[in-house]
């Protein structure tokens, strides 16, 4: 699958719950929060990643592509969860597209501020480190099932 969403869902509370007051206050100060109604677009797959976005209410059709009427992957995304994390560190495309199902509650962090807020709070960056070495570990052996199982043989 192309994005790293659906592999694992990737829980803002993992990266940033209980901080101390100081670096929580700092994340707070470049957090963007803002409300969108149903059917407004997030991001488009390949759009150039201009930061990350948490989802702090409603939900948030994520797809390969909002071009087309079904998409063969897509799930829907809940409180709790980042958005772009990925394509936002990478400094490259979002990998699919996202889209506000119902009145959602959202959070914006731009990409340079996250990375300068990661170079200011090493323990975040590390939490990081970790999540991703998590979410990376869980989709290699997804693989490794997958090849196992598989009636293709080289």
């Amino acid at each position: 699958m192309r994005s790293e969403s659906f592999a694992s869902t990737v829980l803002y509370k993992e990266v940033f719950a209980d901080l101390p007051a100081a670096t929580a206050e700092a994340f707070k100060a470049v957090e963007l929060r803002a409300w969108y109604g149903r059917g407004v677009t997030l991001f488009v797959e390949d759009q150039s990643a201009s930061g990350i976005f948490l989802v702090h209410s409603g939900s948030v059709q994520l797809a390969d592509s909002l071009r087309e009427e079904k998409s063969l992957n897509s799930r829907i995304v809940r409180p709790g969860e980042i958005l772009g994390l990925t394509a936002a560190l990478a400094a490259g495309p979002y990998r699919n597209a996202a889209r506000i199902l119902e009145a959602s509650e959202i959070g914006f962090v731009d990409r340079e501020k996250f990375a300068a807020f990661l170079c200011e709070h090493a323990a975040v960056s590390l939490r990081l480190v970790r999540l991703l070495n998590k979410v990376l570990t869980e989709a290699l052996d997804e693989v490794r099932d997958a090849l196992a199982h598989s009636t293709w043989k080289t």
